[in-house]
């Protein structure tokens, strides 16, 4: 099954169709009409919004906080994780599936761009069973598993061991 370039698994196919019913309601309930001709919003008045700050009608951009990407980018990285493991479960008749995320970072003894693991987990079918996946928090949801990370707000992931498969049930 395709959706809309996406290859669904027949396991995830409950879950994509529930999320797609869901999108298509959600949009459905901010659609907005115009107002009647002659009646004024509060997009017509010129001068401050309602935060306090003056409009210019300019674009203003501002770098993201440090702690913002680096949030963002573990929550990227451990849901890339938890839908890797579960197409390989979907795909293949395994027991349990060990992950490993790899990322380019600085050798510190050569000094060298290196692919090194940041996020190593071991993905069992029951467990992936048990999760909501509507209302998960990657991140968080790796409490569930077998996993070594080592994340900080402030510096982001720092290398870490592989998980031997050899040791899992």
């Amino acid at each position: 099954m395709t959706i809309e370039g996406i290859r669904i698994c027949e396991a995830d196919r409950p879950y994509w169709t529930n999320s797609l019913v869901a999108r298509r309601k959600r949009n459905r309930r901010f659609k907005t009409q115009s107002p009647p001709p002659g009646r004024k919003t509060n997009n017509d008045t010129p001068g401050p919004v309602p935060n306090g700050r003056p409009t210019t009608g300019k674009l203003s951009k501002k770098d993201m906080a440090a702690t913002k990407f680096h949030q963002l980018y573990q929550d990227h990285i451990c849901s890339y994780l938890i839908r890797t493991g579960r197409e390989i479960l979907a795909l293949l008749p395994v027991n349990f599936v060990v992950v490993h995320m790899l990322s380019d970072m600085v050798d510190g003894s050569t000094g060298r761009l290196a692919k090194q693991p940041i996020l190593s987990a071991v993905l069992y079918p029951d467990t992936l069973a048990g999760l909501n996946f509507d209302l998960l928090d990657p991140a968080e949801a790796m409490k569930n598993f077998k996993h070594n990370m080592s994340f900080s707000k402030t510096t982001g992931f720092r290398p870490v061991d592989q998980i031997d498969a050899a040791n899992c049930r």
